[in-house]
């Protein structure tokens, strides 16, 4: 059964998870989330609005563009005045 509102998760659920009953707005799911490269990482890696994944930037473009509104998460942080790392190639 469906539950709305408040608690609608139950009591048992973290803040983090019982936000994941919430319906989340396209735009914030796909507004990238933060970047990072790790020794392990073969190129930059970019994480989803909902925190759940970290996609290269070409899988980053798939992801959103399978949501219906794709983001190239480069534009968008230089859009917002971040400065670009000194391995992003534009």
């Amino acid at each position: 059964m469906l539950k709305k509102g408040f608690n609608c998760c139950g009591d048992e659920q973290s803040g983090e998870q019982a936000c994941e009953c919430l319906p989340q707005a396209l735009e914030d799911q796909v507004t990238p989330n933060g970047t990072r490269l790790l020794a392990v990482d073969r190129e930059r890696m970019y994480r989803t609005g909902d925190g759940k994944l970290w996609l290269s930037r070409e899988d980053y473009r798939a992801w959103s563009r399978e949501l219906g509104l794709e983001v190239d998460p480069i534009i968008w942080f230089t859009r917002m005045g971040h400065p670009l790392p000194p391995d992003v190639k534009v």
